[in-house]
């Protein structure tokens, strides 16, 4: 019995667990598979399913470059990436927070530039936010 399916974020442990289990598996590359371009098709999972199997049924007849096979790393080696990958989720979630808050200090008519990182910054946001009343009540 031989299985397929696309590679994509959840690693590697299905295909280890089926070649435990004895059976035949290959991982391809989901950008390979070819699709009708012309026409706008449904996307469901019968459909990829179907197009998997003719896919692998494709390969297995051997015909040349009908789809990648991925070469599956090592679960030591699957590991070693998880912290590097990690570390590039959270460097693109942190610009995302950087850019959210310059953009929110822009719209109170501030620029990030004038924010050392102390109180003043936060000050006069909280005052712009709470209107004339609060500035002019804190001045007092």
């Amino acid at each position: 019995m031989v299985s397929c399916f696309e590679a994509g974020y959840d690693g590697f442990w299905l295909h280890r667990l089926l070649l435990a289990a004895g059976l035949t598996n290959l991982v391809f590359d989901a950008a390979s598979i070819a699709v009708e371009q012309r026409s706008r098709r449904a996307k469901t999972d019968r459909i990829d399913g179907e197009l998997l199997i003719r896919t692998l049924m494709a390969y297995l007849r051997g015909e040349p470059r009908v789809v990648r096979v991925v070469r599956v790393p090592s679960a030591e080696q699957e590991d070693a990436r998880q912290a590097s990958r990690e570390r590039d989720r959270l460097i693109e979630e942190q610009t995302a927070h950087t850019n959210r808050i310059k953009a929110l200090l822009r719209l109170l008519g501030m620029t990030a530039a004038a924010c050392d990182g102390g109180t003043g910054c936060l000050a006069g946001a909280t005052a712009r936010l709470a209107g004339p009343a609060a500035t002019t009540a804190s001045s007092r």
